[in-house]
């Protein structure tokens, strides 16, 4: 069945030119993914919700580089965000805002990544939306490869 999962992933993304960043190490790691959520709702019998990571791909001429802020706590916390213009829906590649990282390292590491590459891939998982009424998606990134390297979420979280 692994084998089957796996052609199917590569068929539906080699249609796609912006998909030939990836390869057999990519595919087999989306599979693996699937196998265990990367974000949820809560934990069963609750469980509402599941996010699974995958590899989404897009033209780099589609993409901007922006910033949100939140509130985080008692303070405002910057976001990075990648923004994709896509249809039907745009999508918004951002970090959870919980995670320890500094906002213009990831900025600027994500910027020299992206600037003038022709293709960007992100390996993220979707929220879900909430606003039915919105033409984007929230996607939290942990991985973003373009044909001049990679950017690996490398957080250490302190519990």
């Amino acid at each position: 069945m692994k084998a089957l999962t796996l052609s199917f992933i590569a068929i539906t993304q080699a249609s796609a030119p912006s998909y030939s960043l990836l390869g057999l190490e990519e595919l087999v790691q989306e599979a693996e993914a699937q196998k265990e959520a990367s974000l949820s709702s809560g934990y069963a019998p609750r469980l509402e919700w599941e996010s699974f990571d995958e590899w989404r791909c897009f033209p780099r001429k589609n993409t901007f580089l922006a910033y949100d802020s939140v509130n985080y706590g008692k303070r405002k916390k910057m976001i990075p965000l990648i923004h994709v213009l896509d249809h039907p829906f745009n999508h918004d590649f951002t970090l959870p805002p919980h995670l320890p990282y500094d906002y213009e390292q990831t900025f600027d590491k994500w910027n020299k990544l992206i600037y003038t590459a022709e293709h960007v891939c992100f390996f993220a998982a979707k929220l879900p939306r909430l606003n039915h009424g919105s033409e984007d998606e929230l996607w939290y990134v942990t991985e973003i490869k373009t044909e001049l390297g990679e950017w690996l979420e490398d957080f250490e979280l302190d519990f």
